[in-house]
């Protein structure tokens, strides 16, 4: 079953949702001129905590681990970096990932996180479909005019 899932052949409603998810989420960095490596950091563990939040009651922790350790196996291998992500029982840690951020390597961690991060949400909406994206689109939304 899970592998027809993986290989649906028109998932490209959630792909774009997906984008459009993530690019909510950071919107914040694109505004800011040049956003600092903790307020990078700040901005997708914010997003990544509320991934974490929506779908454990809908697929359970064990299925979330094993979906979050497919995304960090499929960008690891261009952001070895990555692996410092953490799942903990409480959601995704970017605690160690403060080592890799300064100025210097901000672009690198940027491109990482957001690689991970569209792995990850693309990897739920194909066991989910769009209706937990346009869920979190709108929770996303609600938090960044909150945060205005």
């Amino acid at each position: 079953m899970l592998h027809a899932i993986m290989t649906r052949p028109d998932d490209s409603l959630e792909k774009s949702l997906g984008q459009s998810l993530i690019q909510q989420a950071t919107q914040n960095l694109s505004s800011t001129h040049h956003p600092s490596p903790e307020e990078t950091l700040q901005c997708y563990q914010k997003l990544l905590n509320r991934l974490w939040q929506v779908c454990l009651p809908i697929l359970g922790r064990i299925t979330i681990k094993v979906i979050l350790e497919r995304a960090l196996v499929m960008t690891q291998a261009k952001y070895p970096f990555i692996r410092d992500l953490a799942g903990e029982d409480d959601g995704i840690s970017v605690e160690r990932l403060h080592q890799h951020a300064n100025r210097e390597q901000l672009d690198l961690l940027c491109e990482g996180l957001y690689e991970f991060s569209t792995h990850l949400v693309d990897l739920l909406s194909l066991l989910t479909g769009e209706r937990l994206l346009r869920r979190l689109i709108q929770d996303i939304s609600v938090q960044n005019w909150r945060s205005r």
